[in-house]
């Protein structure tokens, strides 16, 4: 008895799967195709507006690290950082606006730096 309900239910099951498929199958034939359309070309007075619409969005990071080296006439500064599987120093350029700061900055400092690229935004010297 209970093999013929699971070969019933297989059956029902078997015949289920099938409806379905038929059904998609008429549904994918009643629609129209349409035509595609080729992409329309852009001038390049649009990809230049495309290109200062991103690049309005400045992307400002957080980063920290043990100051390596102070160069305040080159406006630079080498932050060293220190990770589980990665140890680097990192050389960033300073803003007109920090470049100020830096010779409050000593090597061996302890900094947090946020910044814009590759151009140190702003710092704070952690006691």
């Amino acid at each position: 008895m209970k093999k013929l309900f699971i070969v019933w239910m297989a059956l029902i099951f078997g015949l289920s799967v099938a409806g379905l498929a038929l059904a998609q199958e008429k549904a994918k034939k009643d629609e129209p195709t349409e035509v595609s359309k080729p992409a329309p070309v852009k001038t390049t007075e649009a990809v230049k507006a495309e290109k200062e619409h991103v690049s309005a969005k400045p992307h400002i990071r957080r980063m920290g690290g043990l100051v390596a080296a102070v160069d305040a006439q080159a406006k630079t500064l080498s932050l060293h950082q220190e990770t589980v599987d990665h140890d680097w120093v990192m050389k960033l350029r300073v803003s007109e606006k920090v470049a100020k700061e830096l010779s409050n900055i000593k090597p061996g400092d302890l900094v947090n730096v946020w910044v814009n690229g590759k151009v140190i935004t702003a710092l704070n010297k952690v006691a």
